[in-house]
């Protein structure tokens, strides 16, 4: 995923790239960063149903994983099984920076302004609760929110004024 990153992440060679994370997906199941770089990848080569599809699933893992980590700093003491889910987690820049994609791939490729503004709102909510500082990322995050908002103020069912 780097070095399509690093060379442009061409659309091109993004098909390739998914079906080597599709292939991965079958090996590490619910790895939080296999699913993080499917949506990239998905959106990229266009295709934005299974682009939405991966950034659910994604945050499915994400929220699961937030629940376990939060049961492991409770306990008393680590195991090694443990250890081995901590490392696998996402950073919640990460998981913020991923949100703030899969709202704009909801409005921009799927006029899904609902599901843009339940996205939004979880991520709002998890930045708040976080504790996230980063102007970089609350530019992202301000960012998103806006255009959710904005895209479901068209959709809603209040009566058209133009």
């Amino acid at each position: 995923m780097e070095n399509w990153c690093l060379q442009g992440s061409d659309p091109n060679d993004a098909k390739g790239l998914v079906q080597v994370l599709y292939r991965a997906t079958a090996k590490t199941f619910r790895s939080p960063r296999v699913m993080r770089h499917l949506v990239y990848a998905l959106e990229a080569s266009g295709n934005y149903v299974e682009a939405e599809r991966s950034l659910h699933a994604y945050l499915l893992i994400v929220e699961n994983e937030k629940k376990t980590l939060a049961r492991i700093r409770n306990s008393s003491s680590l195991s090694l099984e443990d250890e081995r889910v901590i490392q696998d987690i996402d950073s919640d820049q990460d998981i913020i920076r991923t949100m703030a994609t899969g709202v704009r791939l909801l409005v921009k490729f799927q006029n899904n302004g609902k599901r843009a503004l339940e996205v939004a709102l979880t991520m709002e909510e998890s930045v708040k609760s976080w504790n996230i500082d980063d102007p970089e990322i609350l530019g992202r995050v301000w960012h998103a929110i806006g255009i959710a908002n904005s895209l479901w103020s068209m959709q809603s069912s209040l009566p058209s004024l133009y």
